[in-house]
Parts: structure tokens; sequence; C-alpha cells
């Protein structure tokens, strides 16, 4: 009869060997790094670098097209699919630090605002007919 039946395919191993997770953080190591690359202007050096167009380059590349809002440079660049990935992740959490930045600046605002007319209220510097 056929050995294959008989001899089921190896069962994958619970836990990586060393030298797998070795070389799976240097990748991503190296990803970061890349990535990085991508969100510096190599004009002016500013670190928000923002993608303005991308297309399919190929059956695993992409073609990207940057710009850095400090200085206006452009730039178009071909790199992996995995890549990509790694640069969209970076580019949500950059999103998210944005997000969360105005939210604390309108927050921050308002409070500035309502102590304001507080005082004004309680110094009489603002009455029921100035509304």
């Amino acid at each position: 009869m056929a050995d294959h039946l008989d001899n089921p395919l190896p069962r994958r191993p619970a836990a990586r060997s060393a030298d797998t997770r070795a070389l799976a953080r240097s990748h991503e190591a190296a990803c970061r790094d890349a990535v990085q690359d991508l969100t510096q202007c190599g004009a002016c050096g500013c670190g928000l670098v923002q993608p303005l167009d991308w297309h399919d380059a190929g059956r695993h590349h992409w073609r990207l097209t940057l710009r850095c809002p400090n200085c206006a440079a452009t730039g178009t660049v071909v790199i992996e699919e995995q890549l990509v990935d790694h640069y969209d992740v970076e580019l949500e959490r950059g999103a998210a630090h944005l997000a969360r930045q105005l939210e604390q600046l309108v927050s921050e605002r308002i409070d500035r605002e309502v102590a304001a007319l507080a005082a004004a209220l309680s110094d009489g510097v603002l009455l029921p007919e100035d509304f």
C-alpha cells in the first residue's frame, strides 16, 4: 500500500529553534530599519514622509510615491509587499499618535477657554446682556 498513509507528515514543532527566532528578530529589525528609511526625508531629515500614491509594481512589489510635508520633496520607490505591510503598520501608528495629540490639544484648549469664561463671569467682566 501507499507509504505516505502509514507515515503521516511530521508535526510542526511547538517552539521555534533559537536560530529561527534569531533570524525572525533580525528580519523584523531589518524591516523596521527599512520602514524608518521610508519615513525619513533624504532632503531635510523630516521623519514624517507620507505616501501620496500606491500602485502594484509586479507580483510582490509596490510602487510608492512619497512626499515630505516639511520641504515638499517627492520621490518614487519600488518595494516588496512585506515591507509595504510594515510601512502600513507604521503609518497607522503615526496616525494614532497624531489623533491622540490632537485630542489632548483640543481638551487643553477647551479647559483654558472654560477657565477664562468662568473667571470673566466671576469678575463681573461678562454680564447677561453681553450674550
